[in-house]
C-alpha cells in the first residue's frame, strides 16, 4: 500500500485542504483483506466551508472525515480544521499511519486464510446396485 498526502493553505483565512491517493498493489487487492477505516478530524460541523469563521471557533473540532482502505482504493480532497499559523497537523500522519498498520494487519491475516481444493465424490453403493441390476435386466429382456 502507498498513501501520498499533501495539505495545501492559501495565504489568509483559509482552512487547508488535505489531498490524498491510496493506492494498493495488484497482490494486495488479490488477497481481499478486510476493508480498514481511520478517522481524521477534520473541524466543527458547522464550519466545513472554505473560508474560516471571524470567532475561529474552528480551532477545536468534533468532525471526523473517514479514509478507508478497500480493493478499490482512490483519492479524496478534504477540508481541514483551521490551526491559525500552526502548519503541523500530526493527527493526519497518526491516522495515515494507523490505517497503515490496520492494512498490514489484514494482509497478514488474509494471507493466512490457506486456499482450498478439495473434490467430493458419492457413488451408488454396491449392494444397491446387486438389489437392482438384476430386476433391470430381466425388465428389459422380456420385451
Amino acid at each position: 500500500m502507498k498513501i501520498e498526502w499533501t495539505i495545501k493553505k492559501q495565504r489568509g483565512r483559509f482552512r487547508a485542504v488535505l489531498e490524498y491517493t491510496i493506492s494498493l498493489e495488484q497482490w494486495e487487492k488479490d488477497l481481499n483483506p478486510e476493508q480498514q477505516v481511520v478517522k481524521i478530524v477534520t473541524g466543527k460541523e458547522k464550519n466545513t466551508g472554505r473560508y474560516v469563521d471571524g470567532d475561529l471557533s474552528d480551532q477545536i473540532g468534533n468532525k471526523y472525515y473517514r479514509a478507508d482502505v478497500t480493493s478499490e482504493p482512490g483519492a479524496d480532497t478534504v477540508t481541514l480544521r483551521y490551526y491559525g499559523n500552526n502548519h503541523e497537523y500530526p493527527e493526519i500522519k497518526k491516522a495515515f499511519e494507523e490505517l497503515s498498520t490496520l492494512h498490514e494487519a489484514a494482509i497478514r491475516d488474509a494471507y493466512d486464510q490457506r486456499p482450498i481444493n478439495t473434490s467430493f465424490l458419492i457413488e451408488t453403493s454396491p449392494e444397491l446396485k446387486k438389489y437392482v441390476v438384476p430386476g433391470l435386466t430381466a425388465d428389459k429382456m422380456s420385451f
